[in-house]
């Protein structure tokens, strides 16, 4: 958490690894267990078989608390909730999203290039793309990613950076009340059809075919979702979603421009390995750091025995970097085999893997490509800046020219 290490995080969470795989944080702020090591964090923490042992119930921050809803749950309550936004994330529903995207992609180069010579790509490029696609995924109006972002950043800092400022706590109501005039919306339109009680049946007929649609017409053990289960669903879209495909884009693009001609200008000749670029900036700058569980019972690990609720931090980042899985691990590089450089952890495992990484990786691989192909001369023009919570990983400013 020192700005030293938040500075350059892959280079500190991999000397961690090395130096101390099994780490235990105590401070005034939080008490928690860091693990570092690859198979240990894949086989034993995010294996569907070890689930008895870590709960997610208690949420992804240090902080301890009960949460317990949504898919921030165990399977396989856990999987109720993925059942229902699975078909918006499957590839057919993705290979029609596709050409949205490129004209969305398209429209943004377009304004970009209209400025002049420069631009900063965060807030001209990477973030009206991605915080327009989840207006989209969502059902919401597109001009509304701006409120979004702010929303999501409040959020983020209170649940993970400052949980002592209640920054997440004051903007709920605002946000919650936000969504709630969008489901709102959505019954009357049903209300009108003649439909009291919107099934699958309905999204994509009646109701538009989104995010906030299907969580109206979904059933979880026979019920339907309450405005705050749909408030708290949405807020994780916020804070799992958009801000780490931002992170994603602006992370991949900053690499290539480090080493300019022997990484942009070889994307540029060879538009193919953008799909690479992607998954080793995924590998090499995970836009999530690290996430948490809770021990779900007392737990031996590594030699420590661990009581109820007690946090373990999994270091994303220093698995992403162990030696016994990547070769040459702490360089980012376009020479890797794709089969290997996917085999990062950046998206999770098991039952809690990513349900956004097709979305995210589509973002991205759109949105680098349109980059590539429109504006090949890109050069970046001075120091780049990161976000600020230390969990996540990824640029809020990076000024270009062309």
């Amino acid at each position: 958490m020192s700005e030293e290490a938040k500075a350059d995080a892959g280079k500190f969470y991999s000397e961690l690894r090395r130096e101390c795989p099994f780490y235990h944080r105590q401070g005034e702020k939080y008490d928690f267990w860091m693990l570092s090591e690859y198979a240990q964090i894949k086989n034993e923490i995010l294996s569907d078989k070890t689930v008895g042992d870590w709960t997610f119930k208690y949420g992804n921050s240090l902080r301890t608390y009960a949460h317990n809803t949504g898919i921030v749950t165990d399977p396989p309550e856990h999987d109720k909730w993925r059942a229902f936004l699975l078909p918006a994330v499957v590839q057919p529903t993705l290979k029609s999203l596709d050409p949205v995207i490129k004209e969305l992609a398209d429209e943004i180069i377009d304004a970009m290039l209209a400025k002049g010579g420069e631009a900063e790509l965060h807030d001209d490029f990477a973030l009206p793309l991605t915080g327009q696609v989840m207006c989209i995924m969502l059902g919401a109006p597109r001009e509304n990613y701006k409120l979004y972002k702010h929303w999501g950043d409040e959020l983020m800092m209170g649940i993970y950076d400052d949980p002592e400022s209640g920054r997440d706590r004051a903007v709920y109501p605002e946000f919650a009340a936000h969504f709630g005039e969008l489901i709102t919306q959505r019954r009357a339109v049903a209300a009108a059809a003649g439909i009291t009680e919107p099934t699958d049946d309905h999204v994509g007929t009646v109701l538009s075919d989104d995010f906030l649609s299907r969580m109206l017409a979904a059933r979880i053990d026979g019920r339907s979702l309450t405005d705050p289960e749909i408030a708290n669903m949405c807020a994780t879209f916020l804070t799992a979603g958009q801000e780490t495909s931002t992170s994603l884009i602006m992370n991949c693009v900053w690499r290539l421009q480090q080493e300019r001609e022997t990484r942009w200008e070889r994307v540029v000749a060879d538009p193919e390995l953008v799909k690479l670029a992607i998954e080793e900036s995924l590998r090499f700058d995970p836009p999530v750091l690290g996430q948490c569980r809770a021990a779900a019972r007392e737990v031996e690990i590594n030699g420590a025995t661990l009581q109820p609720k007690d946090r373990l931090f999994f270091s994303i980042a220093g698995a992403n970097r162990d030696p016994a899985v990547f070769s040459d691990p702490d360089s980012f590089s376009l020479d890797r085999p794709m089969g290997e450089a996917m085999k990062h952890l950046s998206f999770g495992w098991g039952s809690h893997l990513c349900i956004g990484a097709p979305l995210a990786r589509l973002d991205a691989r759109i949105g680098i490509a349109a980059l590539v192909r429109r504006v090949p001369t890109l050069r970046m023009t001075g120091e780049t800046r990161r976000i600020h919570p230390w969990m996540n990983w990824g640029r809020n400013y990076l000024p270009v020219t062309w």
